[in-house]
C-alpha cells in the first residue's frame, strides 16, 4: 500500500509540545523513520528520537520557520487564554 504524505522517512521535522501547566513549550527536530495510518486512516509520523507517534499535522518541516513561528506564537496565545480563564474562576 502506498501511503501519500507531504513528508518522507528521512526528512528533518519539528514537533513542538507543549505543557499547560508549566506554561511552557518545547521544540525541538527529529528525523521521520516510519510513516504508517492508523485505524482511523489517520497519517502517523514516527521518529527517531521521539518516543511519541504524532500525527502528520503536528510536525513542521524542518525549513518552515514561518509555520514553526506562528504554531509557537499560536501556543503561547493559549497559554494566556487558558490562565485568563482560570483567574475568573470563581468570581
Amino acid at each position: 500500500m502506498k501511503i501519500e504524505s507531504k513528508y518522507n522517512i528521512g526528512d528533518r521535522v519539528w514537533i513542538i509540545d507543549c505543557d499547560y501547566r508549566h506554561e511552557m513549550v518545547y521544540v525541538y527536530s527529529d528525523t521521520i523513520n516510519t510513516i504508517c495510518i492508523n485505524g482511523n486512516n489517520e497519517i502517523r509520523l514516527w521518529f527517531d528520537n521521539c518516543d511519541d507517534d504524532l500525527p502528520e499535522s503536528e510536525v513542521v518541516s524542518y525549513l518552515d520557520s514561518e509555520k514553526l513561528t506562528e504554531k509557537i506564537i499560536a501556543l503561547d496565545k493559549s497559554f494566556r487564554v487558558k490562565n485568563n480563564s482560570d483567574s475568573n474562576v470563581g468570581e
